[in-house]
């Protein structure tokens, strides 16, 4: 209620100021635009962002992997090496 009050405030105000309530509707307009197009454009570069640290996880869990199947073949050559040895 206090925010529809508000709103309600706001374009009197401003119908004052540009002695049109349509001007005033327009100016208001603009300024939800611009908020709503700066919300859903930062929310973007949040999917962005998220989707570039994802990969580099996945790049990063993927060379991991691959070090230690190395690092168990070469353990498993090792101790086939110390079985044939013995």
């Amino acid at each position: 209620m206090t925010l529809l009050a508000l709103f309600g405030a706001l374009t009197a105000g401003l119908g004052i100021a540009e002695r049109s309530v349509g001007a005033a509707g327009d100016r208001i307009d603009g300024w939800i635009s611009t908020a709503w197009n700066t919300v859903t454009g930062a929310a973007d570069d949040v999917d962005e962002e998220a989707a570039a640290a994802a990969e580099e996880v996945v790049e990063e869990s993927g060379e991991a992997v691959q070090q230690a199947g190395q690092a168990v073949e070469g353990a498993a050559d090792e101790a086939a090496e110390n079985l044939a040895r013995d």
